[in-house]
Formats: C-alpha cells, structure tokens, sequence
C-alpha cells in the first residue's frame, strides 16, 4: 500500500461523446461527467463532489437522473454493457445498483429514462440487437425487452410524464410508442417516418409529443399520430399542417436537445442557437419567442468557433429559473430565463457554466514555482492558465504572436541536443544544472545544461520510452515505457523493473519529499506506489480519465497532484497521508506576492491611487457636513414626534378611563339579563321534559303491539316456507327424473356420433396417406429432375475450368516467352552499343587514311604525266558506283547504314585507284574485311 493517498480534489472539463450529458441535481446543483467520474457542481459555492467510475471502464454511454432527483443512472461499457444506479442523497453518492442486459449479449446502453415515480427504468441496447430493456431496477429485475429496431440508430428513450407503462423511442426513421401489458411491450402506433431522422423528442403531455429532427423540424405528435409541424428557422408562427422536406439536411439546422417546461419549451436549433417555444391562446399550438445564441470567444484565433458549437444536452432547474447546455466541443453554459424574458429589445446570450474548458487533447502540463498557478496546452491551439488553489480560470491565450510581457522579449539562454527520434518527456534536476530526457528509441540521456553535452547514457531498444523524472537527489531516474514497466536508473544501469500487470504506463511523477511516485497509464488510471521500491506489486490505482493520461507533475509543496489527459480534462488531486493530513516538507514554502508590471502602469495606478485617495477624502468630508445636517434634522423630528406622541397618549389615558366606566355598567346589566334567561330556560325545560315524558309513554304501548303482531306474521310465515320447502323437494325430484332421461337419449346420440367422427377419421387418414405419396413421388421426380441437370451444369462448369487452366498455361508460356526476348533484346542492344563503337573509332581511322590518301594524291598527279592515269581512274569510280548500288540493293540497309557505307566505298575507291602507284596492295585485303564484318552485322541486325 501507498504511504500517500490521491483524493480527487477539482476537476476542469467535459466528457463528450456521452448521451444526456448534464442533469440538474437541485436548483443549485449539475451533475455532468468528466474524465472518468461523474461531477457534481454547486454554482454557488463552486465546489465539486465527485462519483469515481467503475474500475477498467472503457467509455460512458449515457446519463439519467430519476424524477425524484434522488437517483443518477450512468451507462458504461467494460466486459459487458452495466447501467449502475447511485444515491445521490446519501453523502458519498453510495452505488444501489448494477443492471445487466442479463442472457442477451449487450454491447453498450446508448440511452436510458426513469419511470414518473423512479421505480421503473428503460434502457436501449445499441446495435445489432437494438433491444429495449424494462427493469423494476430496486428488485434488479427485467419485466420485459422487445427489438425496437434493425436498423438504427436509436437516439432517445422516455416514459410519459403521467403513466409508467407508456413508453416512446426515437431515432433515424422511427418513432414508436410501447405500453407494457400482459407482461410485454407492445406496440400501439402505426407511423411511417422513413424520411425523418428523429434526434430528439420532449413529452409536453399525457398524450402530446414534441420530435426535433435534422432537417430543423419540430414534428408533434398526439396519441402516437403526427398532427403537425414546427420549423426552428421560421419566424414566430402557428403549427403547420404539411412540411417541406425538399430542402437539403446539410443546411439546415439539427434539433439536437429538446427540454420542456409549464410555459412550452427549449430546443436547439443549429450550431450555438437556443429557441424558447411558449403555448398560444389557440388550441394546440406554439410559437417561437426567444432565441439564445452561444456568445464568440475573443481569446481564440477565430472568435466565430465558439458560435459553431452544436448542442448536445439542454436541462432546466427543477424552479425553472435557470436554462444550462452543454456542447459538442465539451463546454458548459447557462443563463437566467427571467434575464431572457426581461431583454426583450437584446439578443440573450449565454454564459459559461464554470469556466471554459479546452476542447481537444491536452499535450502539456507546467506549475510555476513562485505561484499557484497551472499552465495547460492542447490541440485546440490554445494554452490557458489555471489556479490549482482557488479553482479558478485565470487566463487563456490563443495560438497567435500575445507576449505576457506586452512589447518586451527577452531570450535568456539557447540550448541545442542533437537527437533524431522523437523526444517524449524532459526532467530538470533541483538546480537546473542537469536535463535528463527520453524519447521513442528507448534512449535516456543525460545532458549537461550549461555546456550542452551528453553526460551519461542508458539504452534499452525495446521500450519507447513516454515518461521519466528524478528523485529528490538527482542520482536516480525513473522511467516509464510501453514494455509495461517502471524502471529505476542509477549510474547508466537499471537496477530495479517493477512489472504493471496489463496497462501500460504513460507517465510518471514523483513528490519532492521522495515519499511516492505516481504514475499515469493507458487506462486514465493513477497510481500511488511506495518508495523505495517494494519487492512485492503494490500500489494504490485510482479512477481519474477516460483516456491515456498524457502528462503529470507534484506541485512544490507536495500538497496537490496534476494530472491532463487525451480526454482534454484537467484533474487536480489533494495529497495526503493514510490519516488524512497534508504532506509537510523539510523546507516550507510560500507563494510569492509579486506581480509583472511595467513603470508606465505603475506611475499610473500610483497617479490613479492619489486622485482616488484626494476623492475619499472629499467624499468624508462632504458626508460627515451630511451627516451632520441630518442629525439636526432627525433631532428636530424627535422632538416634535416625543410631544405629539406624549399628547395621544394622554387623550388615550382619558378614553381608557371612559371604556373601563362603560365596561362595568355593561358588566351589572349583562349579569341581570343573564339571571333572567337562566330562569326561563329552567322553566322551559321542566315543561319539556313532562311532555316528553308521556311521549314516551305512548311510544311504549306502540311497541308491544307492534311486537305481538311481529310475533303472529312470523308464525305464518313459518308455515308458509315449510310448505313451500315440500313443494320444490317434490318439483326437483320430477326434474331430475325428466332430465336423467333426456341424458340417457344424448348420450346414446353421442355414441353414435362418435362412431361416425372414427368413420371420417379413418376415411381422412387414408386421404392423407395417398396425397402424402403422390406428393413424395412428385418431389422424387422433381429431384431427379434437378440432380440431372446439376449434373450437366458441374460438368459444363469442369470443362470451363478445365480450358482455363489450359489458357492460363499458355498464358505463362507466352509470359515466359515474352521475358525471354526482351532479354535478348537487351544483349543485342549490348552488342550494337559495343558495334557502334567500333564503327565510330573505324571512322577515325577512316578520316586518318582518307587524309594519308589526299597527301600521296598531291604526289601522284605530280609525278604522274598524261591521260592514262585519269581514264583509269574515272572506270574504276564508276565500277565502284555499280559495285555500291547493287550492294545497298542486295541488303536493303536504312538510311544511316547507307551513309556509312558509302563513305567506306568511296574511300576504298580512292585508296584503291592510288594503290598501284604507291604500292600499298597489302591494304586491300584489310579493308575489304572491314567491309564485309560490317555487310554481315547490319543484315543480322535487319533480320532481328
């Protein structure tokens, strides 16, 4: 066990997501859920109560609160779908009940409803089942279900506010009334609403329904029947009798919340609107009064967000006097509907219940040291500041360029680590001389704060490392990862793993005390674990978030613990020892008084400070002047009123005197009257009572006679029954003679007929039996019939199979084929690269010769005399010539292979005509053989 306990201290947020998500409790009192507890909020005191959730909840589905206002349901969803019902009355809200969907496999309640006097609860299974529940929940028993649907989904269940037994479900394209009889839900309207997406409905009375849609319908309902229609858009109207469903849903607003009250009722009517609709003078009918708008929030970047908002849970207070809401972006607020009926000329708008609260996950979690103050930053782009000891929303700054120090910023000091994977957490040590920091490969570091350098190192690639800190003394680190350990860190080596069975840790913290660590995990839950280290598992777990918790610090003065998580709520905890006392520290500390402010505001306040002072003093002097006057003036009226008075007073002495003589003249005539009429009154009793003595008297000989003559009609009528008696004992034995044998002949009759009924019998089996055959040859013929064609149909199917397979075979063939050539395309494209290669240094060699020629060309027509010579020459070309165009023609070569072998032939042309006069003949040979090596490659390239 924990040598210090967490105690749920304040809480700051809302959890989304879940089904009727604020409730008034009384009219000072909300209850709404947050993190993984159910909050209970006094907006006059600004206190918080709370009602943990059940250990390893997965997520809360839905609240109700029973009529009494005693009870508080709360849907979650664990192994299996439980509906748990707390006291609120009693102190710590002590858990009553837990109901189950019993046999049938329930997945998650998504809403529920308290019966008009808190005995009965109903509660709607989610999807495929999509079964209602109908519990007597104190005897934790199922009177009835029934499957409200197939489709779904189901938005809202309620009973009549006047009978227990009657039942409505509302949701995409259904609206139902059930009234439980015989044992069952049955049943009792008919109403086509495939058209309708039905979000919300409010009964308005024993037979009356109000159903908001998303297409900003009001539809009403009586006895089950639809009626007519309201439209949330429209100006202050009547009820329509038909409805335009033609326009598009997506613009129009959803009726999200619908909350009656004695004048008529809220709903919702798009994103921040509020409509107030009152009863008319004409029968049946609405009309919308009031709107009211959710306000914009300056502090973030766009202040329209705020409009933006969708309602989820409108509820009014028991007295009606206060409308709250919550949203989708998990805030709260409120408003005064007297305030919204007094500012008939203004747009009402609401205010925030508490505070605003972020709307997404909270990223980062910081304490100042000199202050008690929070700052938080999260995905919403906003960071705000908290005050953990007043419970206060300080100061929220939006994800722009806002300085706190207004036109001044300083940069004290620039650090940076080289580390490429992503860093997770950072710890400083007590005199910010050291940074010790993890990230997601498995590395903790130590790095020295002043010089930059990495001091020591432990890595263990494994686990992602999600969370470390240090101990009082900065030689030991502990970590946390998602190998489901916590690890403990000395001199570069783990010396202690202590294991944490199924969930895994997100975060750690420790008290500057040294006495615990606490850790975050997976779950949203806290634990409280002993240090040093115990051998054993040991550690005290808490129910605190809905979601991973991201980030978590001990304030200085180990008096409270700080907790966000991914579920954007901020949970405070107070910090204590087994007997409930605050933690104390070696060294007390205090809260510095000081604030920020420049010398300009200060020269002003100061200024502002002197006027303000000269004023009282003015203002004390005028009142005492004032005061002084006035104490005359009082002085005076005292005076006046003593005399006045002192003379009535007198003037009534005199009157009393007069009153007391007239009482006693009254008081000797009223005994004289008295004596008088008590002597009458005896006189006339004496005579009343002679007379009504002889009165009796003749009363009495009136009753003896009576009686005798009593006596004598008895004796007669004695007489009478007995012969009246023989006379039935005589009639019923002739009856029952008669009627024995009229049994006598039907039962006879009844034999006979049951004769006859075998005779048919017989005669219908023997019926049967034949058509009974008849009908089993058929279905025998029938069934051949088929199997045959089957038959064929699987054969036809095996051929088909079997000439796929065999085009398949061809197709891989082909395939294979098809990646053959290609690579032998792609070595003969190898060997024409290393060709053309050739052909080009040949080429070189050509130029080389071709100029060698022209140089002995010069020399030969010098030495060379006459006609000869040149008449050799120009035969020679022009067997060349037809040499060269018979050649092109034979081996049909493009156009590039021309060129080259022209340019080839007309050099072989000159060098041959010049030859025999140099007497170079050994050449020949060689470029003849170039010649034909070339003729060969471009057919076999042309070929190809």
């Amino acid at each position: 066990m924990a040598a210090v306990v967490a105690q749920s201290h304040h809480i700051f947020g809302l959890r989304t997501g879940v089904n009727n998500n604020l409730l008034f409790f009384d009219e000072h009192t909300v209850v709404f859920p947050c993190g993984n507890n159910c909050v209970r909020y006094d907006l006059d005191q600004a206190c918080q109560s709370f009602i943990p959730g059940t250990e390893r909840s997965q997520s809360m589905q839905a609240m109700a609160i029973s009529a009494n206002r005693r009870y508080l349901a709360v849907a979650e969803h664990k192994e299996k779908a439980t509906i748990t019902i707390y006291d609120l009355q009693h102190e710590q809200s002590r858990r009553r009940k837990v109901l189950t969907g019993g046999e049938l496999p329930v997945r998650e309640f998504v809403c529920m409803a308290f019966s008009p006097d808190s005995k009965y609860l109903i509660g709607q299974a989610g999807g495929p089942e999509w079964t209602l529940f109908y519990w007597v929940w104190e005897k934790h028993k199922i009177m009835a279900t029934v499957k409200t649907t197939s489709t779904g989904p189901i938005h809202q269940v309620s009973f009549s506010p006047q009978d227990n037994m009657q039942i409505c479900v509302s949701g995409n394209g259904l609206f139902k009334i059930f009234r439980y009889t015989e044992g069952a839900l049955k049943q009792t309207n008919s109403v086509k609403m495939e058209q309708h997406n039905i979000l919300s409905h409010a009964w308005m009375s024993k037979e009356r329904i109000i159903a908001g849609t998303e297409t900003g319908r009001l539809l009403v309902f009586e006895s089950g029947d639809q009626r007519g229609s309201l439209s949330v858009t429209s100006k202050p109207s009547t009820q329509e009798k038909s409805e335009d469903t033609s326009s598009s849903p997506a613009l129009l607003p959803r009726v999200t919340a619908i909350s009656p009250y004695s004048k008529g009722f809220a709903c919702s009517a798009g994103p921040g609107t509020v409509c107030l609709f009152e009863k008319t003078e004409e029968k049946d009918s609405y009309k919308k009064t009031r709107e009211i708008k959710i306000p914009p929030d300056p502090c973030f970047n766009d202040p329209t967000q705020a409009e933006q908002q969708e309602i989820s849970t409108l509820c009014i207070s028991p007295s009606e006097e206060t409308l709250a809401a919550s949203t989708d972006r998990g805030q709260l607020y409120h408003i005064t509907l007297s305030s919204v009926e007094m500012s008939r000329g203004e747009q009402a708008q609401f205010e925030f219940l508490s505070h605003s609260f972020h709307s997404g996950i909270i990223t980062g979690l910081s304490i100042c040291m000199r202050k008690p103050l929070i700052a938080t930053c999260s995905l919403d782009h906003s960071v705000r500041i908290w005050n953990f000891e007043t419970k206060l929303y300080t100061l929220q700054a939006p994800s722009k360029k806002h300085n706190i120090s207004r036109s001044l910023i300083q940069i004290y000091s620039k650090l940076s680590l080289d580390w490429s994977p992503q860093v997770r957490s950072m710890a400083w040590s007590a005199d910010d001389s050291r940074l010790v920091s993890c990230g997601m490969d498995g590395a903790v570091y130590e790095w020295n704060a002043l010089s930059g350098k990495r001091e020591s190192e432990s890595v263990l690639k494994t686990c992602s490392y999600t969370g470390l800190t240090l101990s009082p003394d900065n030689k030991t680190i502990f970590a946390v990862g998602s190998d489901c350990t916590l690890k403990e860190i000395q001199d570069c080596q783990i010396l202690r793993e202590m294991a944490s069975d199924d969930a895994a840790y997100t975060t750690i913290a420790m008290t500057h005390s040294g006495r615990a660590l606490f850790t975050g995990t997976a779950f949203g839950t806290v634990r409280a674990i002993k240090y040093p280290l115990p051998l054993q598992k040991d550690w005290t777990e808490y129910q605190a978030h809905s979601a991973p918790i991201t980030k978590m610090v001990v304030t200085f003065d180990d008096q409270f613990l700080l907790t966000v998580s991914e579920d954007g709520c901020l949970l405070i905890w107070k910090i204590i020892d087994k007997e409930g006392r605050a933690l104390k520290r070696e060294k007390e500390m205090s809260y510095a008084e000081e604030i920020l402010i420049t010398k300009s505001d200060l020269e002003e306040k100061n200024q502002f400070m002197l006027e303000l002072k000269t004023r009282v003093d003015e203002l004390k002097m005028e009142n005492e002047y004032q005061l002084r006057l006035k104490d005359m003036n009082y002085n005076e009226k005292i005076r006046e009123l003593t005399e006045e008075f002192i003379q009535q007073i007198e003037s009534l002495k005199t009157e009393n005197q007069v009153l007391k003589t007239e009482k006693e003249k009254q008081a000797v005539t009223h005994k004289e009257a008295l004596s008088e009429v008590l002597k009458k009154h005896g006189k006339e009793q004496q005579d009343l009572e002679s007379n009504n003595n002889q009165k009796l008297m003749l009363e009495y000989d009136k009753y003896h006679e009576l009686q005798l003559k009593s006596q004598q009609m008895q004796e007669s009528y004695e007489e009478k029954l007995q012969q009246l008696e023989d006379s039935k004992v005589h009639a019923l034995e002739k009856l029952t003679q008669f009627y024995e044998a009229k049994i006598q002949e039907k039962v006879s009759a009844l034999g006979q007929c049951q004769d006859e009924t075998r005779q048919q019998l017989r005669e219908f089996e023997e019926t049967i039996k034949l058509t009974e055959e008849d009908g089993d040859r058929e279905l025998q013929d029938i069934r051949i019939r088929y199997e045959n064609k089957l038959r064929k149909e699987k054969e036809t199917n095996n051929k088909h199979e079997d000439e796929i397979r065999v085009m398949k075979k061809k197709h891989d063939s082909l395939q294979r084929e098809l990646k053959n050539k290609d690579l032998e395309i792609d070595k003969l494209k190898l060997e024409q690269n290393k060709l053309e290669g050739i052909i080009k240094s040949l080429e070189k060699d050509i130029l080389v010769l071709k100029r060698e020629v022209q140089k002995r060309d010069v020399t030969i027509n010098d030495k060379v005399m006459g006609g000869n010579n040149y008449e050799i020459r120009e035969n020679v070309e022009a067997e060349v010539g037809k040499w060269l165009i018979s050649i092109i023609k034979l081996c049909d070569i493009d156009l590039y292979s021309h060129m080259v072998l022209t340019v080839l032939l007309l050099c072989l042309s000159d060098i041959f005509l010049g030859l025999p006069l140099l007497g170079l003949t050994r050449t020949v040979p060689v470029l003849f053989h170039f010649l034909t090596m070339f003729l060969t490659l471009e057919t076999d390239r042309l070929n190809l």
